[in-house]
């Protein structure tokens, strides 16, 4: 029986060798298993990057704002300037937010051709005029219609009256001739009874006409 269970040294170390190796085998098959078997909670990371994706897209919408809406809106409130449009100057106009010299030269063109501007508006026929630009200036603005040039209609002539924009050939030939037929015009509305002549005509060109000689100023074309 002794016999039967006696080792030698080299069986001893065999048999210590395999249960190393039974017991690794053990060990790295349990941390598989947990492993495999562990079930990791990515909701907190997904809440942190959500978090994160609102704040950069906060950031981005003040930032555009401020770069394109708040300098417009400080631009329009806070009114540092003044340019009366009947009297002012190209170096006036220029110092107008978006008006440099080539607009500034046109908008007093323009004004010297009408006699003037009768309303602010008006500013919108300059040529190259868009209503982003006049929305920016606008608030900077003033008129004195008393400033603007008229044209008698009882003693001009023909090609002073269709040397105004808002006169055509045709009709400054007619307010001539009904002129000659009918006798002077009394009054303004006398204008009225020309069949080329409408209410919304007439509002247009009534502020550039006058039939007082007093009131009649020369203009420079």
């Amino acid at each position: 029986m002794k016999n039967f269970f006696y080792f030698t040294s080299s069986h001893r170390n065999g048999i210590v060798f395999l249960s190393l190796i039974i017991i690794v085998i053990f060990v790295v098959k349990s941390a598989i298993q947990k492993t495999s078997q562990e079930v990791y909670d990515f909701s907190s990371y997904k809440k942190e990057i959500s978090q994160l994706r609102q704040v950069k897209t906060s950031k981005s919408i003040k930032s555009f704002t401020e770069k394109t809406v708040e300098p417009h809106q400080s631009l329009l409130t806070k009114k540092t300037i003044s340019v009366e449009i009947n009297s002012a100057d190209t170096l006036a106009f220029k110092s107008l937010p978006e008006i440099g010299e080539v607009f500034s030269k046109r908008i007093c063109k323009y004004r010297n051709i009408l006699g003037g501007f009768n309303s602010i508006n008006q500013l919108m026929e300059v040529y190259g005029m868009d209503s982003m630009r006049f929305e920016t200036i606008r608030p900077f603005l003033e008129i004195n219609t008393s400033l603007i040039k008229t044209i008698n209609i009882n003693t001009c002539t023909k090609k002073e009256l269709q040397s105004h924009p808002y006169i055509s050939y045709k009709l400054a030939n007619v307010i001539v001739n009904y002129k000659h037929q009918h006798g002077v015009y009394k009054t303004l509305s006398d204008l009225t009874k020309i069949h080329l002549i409408d209410s919304l005509k007439f509002r247009k060109i009534a502020p550039y006409l006058t039939t007082d000689e007093n009131k009649s100023v020369s203009r420079t074309y």
